[in-house]
């Protein structure tokens, strides 16, 4: 093949290769249109310096009003909690974790414990609201109370 018959052919395959080319080239909202490896890797390190959106998260439902526990600790001659909120319904329980012995009773007589001595625990279930006061019997100055939402 001459230099000539060369230049021939370069000129209309070159005029094919691009027709080709344009022919390829769609919109981005083509359907079923995929980039190349190379336009792949293009996009892709293009997105690298992107921030990727942040999801806000929802908060987290504020704690019920009132305390968690329903237990009370006896403990270096205190109730503890001296306070404790819970809704009608719940059971509480008195655990004596002191070295003396003590007791819960209601200033109002709703209930009443034996003597509870340490690692012993007595339990009352709250069915109706109010604020319900009390104390260890042995030790006067020891008070606390139950407040029933």
């Amino acid at each position: 093949m001459t230099s000539c018959s060369r230049r021939l052919l370069a000129g209309p395959l070159a005029l094919l290769l691009a027709i080709g080319a344009i022919a390829g080239c769609g919109d981005d909202d083509d359907e079923g249109a995929t980039d190349s490896p190379e336009e792949a890797a293009e996009t892709t390190a293009a997105d690298e310096g992107a921030e990727a959106p942040v999801e806000e998260s929802e908060p987290a439902d504020p704690e019920p009003e009132g305390s968690e526990s329903s237990e009370v600790a006896m403990v270096d001659i205190a109730f503890d909690p001296d306070t404790l909120t819970v809704a009608v319904g719940t059971e509480v329980t008195w655990n004596n974790e002191d070295g003396t012995d003590h007791t819960s009773t209601a200033e109002d007589d709703t209930w009443a414990s034996e003597t509870l001595g340490d690692g012993e625990s007595f339990s009352f279930t709250f069915d109706e609201a109010g604020t319900f006061a009390y104390v260890c019997e042995i030790h006067p100055n020891m008070t606390g109370e139950v407040v029933v939402e």
